[in-house]
C-alpha cells in the first residue's frame, strides 16, 4: 500500500506575481492538472501577500512536488510549517481547492482568530488548528466547491487583488499603496514647480 504523506507550508507571492493579475488563476489551473495526474489533492489558501497550501498524496508525488514549487518564482521565502505521513486523505475531492483568507473568513466564523493572516509566525498547533478548520469546512461544503469558492478563477486587479472585496487586509494594502504613490507624486510634483520657478 502507498504511504500517504502531507505538507503544510507557507510562502510570499514575489512583487511580480502581485502586481500581475492572473497570477492565482494561473496557480490554480497548473495545480489542478499537474495534482490530478499526480493523485495530489488539498487546497491553497491566500491572503495578505502569503500563499498557505495544504498537499497530501503519496510520499513521493508530496516530495516531488515540494522540489517542484522551491523553484516557481511566482513566491519567495517558502517554508514548511508542518509535514506528516496519513492514514487517509483528508481532502478527497479538492485537487486543488483555492480560497482567499477573506472569503474563508465570512464562511467560517472561527477563522478570525487568525487574524491578521500572517503564517509564518504559526506554531505546529496553530498550522493543525487551520488544517482542521478547512477540514471540517469540506466535510459540510466539499462537495459543493470542489474547484473554488469563486467558480473556476479569480479575476484579480493590476495589484494582484479582488475587486469584489469590499473590506480587508487586501483593500487595506490597495489602500495604502494608492496613498503613497500619491504622496510621492503630489511631492514630486512640488519639487519640480519650485525648480521651474527658481
Amino acid at each position: 500500500m502507498t504511504q500517504l504523506s502531507y505538507v503544510v507550508y507557507v510562502s510570499k507571492i514575489t512583487l511580480k506575481a502581485l502586481v500581475t493579475p492572473d497570477t492565482v488563476c494561473e496557480i490554480v489551473t497548473d495545480s489542478k492538472v499537474r495534482n490530478r495526474g499526480a493523485g495530489i489533492s488539498g487546497f491553497l489558501c491566500h491572503g495578505n501577500q502569503y500563499f498557505l497550501q495544504y498537499v497530501e498524496g503519496s510520499h513521493s508525488e508530496i516530495e516531488a512536488l515540494c522540489l517542484q514549487l522551491e523553484q516557481d518564482k511566482r513566491h519567495r521565502s517558502m517554508r514548511i510549517l508542518d509535514k506528516n505521513t496519513l492514514e487517509n486523505r483528508r481532502f478527497t475531492d479538492w485537487n486543488m481547492f483555492a480560497i482567499t483568507f477573506d472569503s474563508f473568513v465570512t464562511c467560517y466564523a472561527n477563522a478570525y482568530s487568525f487574524m491578521p493572516f500572517a503564517p509564518y509566525d504559526w506554531s505546529q498547533a496553530q498550522t493543525a488548528e487551520f488544517v482542521t478548520m478547512f477540514k471540517d469546512y469540506y466535510q459540510h461544503h466539499g462537495s459543493d466547491h470542489t474547484q473554488s469558492t469563486h467558480n473556476d478563477c479569480m479575476e484579480y486587479n493590476r495589484a494582484g487583488l479582488c475587486p469584489d472585496m469590499s473590506s480587508g487586509q487586501h483593500r487595506w494594502l490597495t489602500f495604502n499603496s494608492v496613498m503613497s504613490l500619491l504622496a510621492v507624486l503630489i511631492v514630486g510634483l512640488m519639487v519640480y514647480n519650485i525648480k521651474l520657478q527658481s
